[in-house]
C-alpha cells in the first residue's frame, strides 16, 4: 500500500515542478485559456489536498519562548516560492527546537495563511500562488503530524469525533487544527474535505459520533447550516454534540443557538473543552449503543 510520505513525495514533486508551467497557463497571457484554471483547481482540490489528508495523531510539547511575529510574513512568502524546501526547512527547525506542533499550527500556519488569504483580496498574489500556498500549509500541518504520532485507547470507549468544514466551505486548514487539538486530546477523529449534506448524512447515520464538529467561513455556508444540523441529528440516532467554528461563527453563542448546534468555539482548544464538559460522565457513543470499534 502507498504510503502517506509517498503520497506527500509526489504530490511536492509534481507540484514544484509545474509551478512555474500552471502560473503560465493560467496568467500567462494568450495561452492562459479558462480550462486550464479549471484543470488546475480540480487537480488541486480533488486529488493533492484529499490525499493529504489522513488522520494523525500529534501531542504536545513542553511550552517555549513564544514565536515572534515576524516569523508569519516570513513562512508566508516562504510559502510562495517555487520550492517549499524553506517553509519545510522553517517549520521543522522550530519543532526541533521545542515548539509544540499545535503552537506552530496555531500560532505560525493558521496566521500565515490567513496572511496569503488577504493578499489574494488586495490583489498581491494570484490564484495560483494562494492555492499553492494554501496546500503547503495543509501539508506542514500534516507533517507535524507525522513526527508527534499519539497513543490509541480501546475503540469502544473512545469517544469519537467527526471534524469537516460544512457543506459548501472550500477551507479546510482551520478543520484540520481542529481535528488535531481532537487528537492530542485522546480521541478517535475523522476528518476531511467538505462533503455534501446527503453524503455527511449518510455518514453520520452509519457511524456513531460523539461530536460533529462544523466549520463555516461565510455567511452562504452559515445558511445552510440548520437545514444540515437537523438532518445530521436525525440520522445520528444518539445525542450527538454539535459544535460550530469557522469565521463565519466566532464564537458567537447566538450564531450556534440560530443553527441549531449545541455550542460555538472560538478555536482549537475551545472546541475541545466544550466537548468534554458537556460529555462528562456520559458513556461514549459507541459504547452505549453497543457499536464496535
Amino acid at each position: 500500500m502507498t504510503s502517506m510520505m509517498d503520497i506527500v513525495a509526489d504530490a511536492t514533486s509534481a507540484a514544484t515542478k509545474g509551478l512555474k508551467r500552471a502560473r503560465q497557463a493560467a496568467f500567462g497571457g494568450v495561452a492562459a485559456a479558462a480550462p486550464d484554471r479549471a484543470a488546475l483547481a480540480r487537480l488541486i482540490e480533488t486529488d493533492i489536498i484529499p490525499r493529504l489528508l489522513s488522520g494523525h495523531d500529534p501531542h504536545s510539547r513542553p511550552a517555549v519562548a513564544a514565536l515572534p511575529p515576524a516569523m508569519v510574513p516570513l513562512l508566508a512568502r516562504a510559502l510562495l516560492a517555487d520550492d517549499s524546501a524553506d517553509a519545510m526547512d522553517m517549520v521543522t527547525g522550530l519543532h526541533a527546537a521545542g515548539h509544540a506542533a499545535h503552537d506552530l499550527m496555531e500560532q505560525l500556519i493558521a496566521p500565515a495563511a490567513r496572511l496569503l488569504g488577504e493578499g489574494w483580496l488586495q490583489d498581491q498574489h494570484d490564484f495560483v500562488d494562494v492555492t499553492l500556498g494554501s496546500w503547503r500549509c495543509q501539508q506542514l500541518v500534516q507533517m507535524l503530524a507525522a513526527r508527534t504520532p499519539g497513543a490509541a485507547a480501546p475503540s469502544v470507549m473512545q469517544r469519537h469525533a467527526l471534524i469537516l468544514p460544512a457543506p459548501g466551505e472550500q477551507h479546510v486548514l482551520g478543520a484540520m487544527m481542529v481535528e488535531d487539538a481532537f487528537r492530542r486530546g485522546g480521541w478517535a477523529t475523522l476528518s476531511g474535505p467538505a462533503l455534501d449534506e446527503d453524503a455527511l448524512v449518510q455518514l453520520v447515520g452509519r457511524l456513531a459520533f460523539d461530536v460533529i464538529g462544523l466549520s463555516a467561513g461565510s455567511d452562504p455556508v452559515l445558511a445552510a447550516l440548520p437545514r444540515t444540523i437537523a438532518a445530521l441529528r436525525r440520522a445520528a440516532g444518539w445525542p450527538v454534540f454539535i459544535v460550530v467554528g469557522g469565521v463565519a461563527v466566532s464564537g458567537d453563542p447566538a450564531v450556534a443557538n440560530r443553527v441549531g448546534a449545541d455550542a460555538a468555539a472560538c478555536d482549537a482548544a475551545h472546541a475541545v473543552a466544550l466537548a468534554e464538559r458537556h460529555l462528562a460522565g456520559q458513556p461514549s457513543a459507541r459504547a452505549a449503543i453497543g457499536v464496535g470499534g
